[in-house]
């Protein structure tokens, strides 16, 4: 199911018996912005940069209300046409906090300040109508659920999520939930195939590999090359992430893989382009919960 905004489809590792009411969305490029208009190539969901015409015929607090307006509708819109009745959006804070989403889903619904919703990168559901979402720049969001189960759960894991052992963490806490590993499936959405980090981040990534189990750090070790330079290495997040989950127990054809590079793809949204190209800056969408019964 596609329309301008975003597609919705079942991942590869998701088309198997008893996870049919587990439904899956990410957000797309193309389509009609309400504040904006039609205008091509433009953010749907979450946008930081593409409303320059609108700001210029409007005070910056009447385009910070409009902004959130939009972006309430589309989530609105989104939650609507997956066929549930609550989608909450997280806010990502590159670490390994988890949120029960469900619980939490009063105080989170349609939450307009971004500020408000809850600080964390792992997040679940568990009632039938119920989901929830991250809006990333390149960094993966993985999906996991399990036939016959009524749980989806998400996992923002860029190279800090990675580094620090988000996705351990999120099935380790799955698992203890009463789900079990070796029946889970993932489904690792569109991101930047390579993450090439800055001086900066390749600082704080090499001081984390130092506090790393040893796990991580062979890992690190293996899926990292030379990037700009040895002192700023370029981390392989697809292969990263398909380690971790492996090692954590989700193998084999239980685990799927976008093929959407965020650098190279314009179907998608790229934060490392927006900063060194003066691409347009925004998030992609990803979505998953657990859809409301026909």
């Amino acid at each position: 199911m596609t329309n301008g905004d975003f597609i919705r489809f079942t991942p590869p590792s998701f088309q198997r018996p008893g996870l049919d009411h587990i439904v899956y969305a990410q957000t797309r490029r193309s389509g009609m912005d309400p504040l904006a208009g039609n205008v091509g190539e433009t953010a749907v969901l979450f946008s930081e940069a593409n409303h320059k015409a609108t700001q210029t015929t409007l005070s910056r607090d009447e385009w910070e209300v409009n902004e959130k307006v939009a972006v309430t509708e589309r989530i609105r819109h989104m939650e609507s046409a997956m066929g549930l009745s609550r989608l909450a959006m997280l806010r990502v804070v590159h670490g390994v906090g988890i949120v029960d989403a469900t619980e939490q889903m009063e105080e989170v619904h349609y939450s307009v300040n971004y500020s408000d919703r809850p600080p964390a990168d792992i997040a679940f559901v568990t009632q039938e109508g119920d989901g929830e979402g991250v809006a990333t720049g390149d960094c993966p969001a993985i999906v996991i659920a399990q036939p016959g189960e009524k749980f989806a759960g998400i996992v923002h894991a860029g190279f800090r999520g990675i580094l620090g052992g988000a996705l351990p963490t999120a099935i380790d806490t799955f698992e203890a939930m009463g789900l079990e590993r070796s029946k889970m499936v993932a489904y690792v959405g569109p991101h930047a195939h390579i993450f090439q980090l800055d001086q900066k981040e390749s600082e704080e990534a090499r001081a984390m590999v130092a506090r790393a189990d040893d796990d991580i750090r062979r890992e690190f070790t293996a899926f990292t090359r030379p990037g700009i330079n040895w002192r700023q290495p370029a981390m392989n997040m697809t292969r990263l992430a398909f380690s971790q989950l492996n090692r954590a127990g989700i193998r084999g054809d239980r685990v799927s893989v976008s093929t959407i590079n965020t650098v190279a793809n314009g179907a998608a949204f790229s934060h490392y382009n927006a900063v060194n190209y003066g691409a347009v800056n925004g998030r992609t969408g990803v979505a998953i919960g657990i859809e409301l019964p026909n």
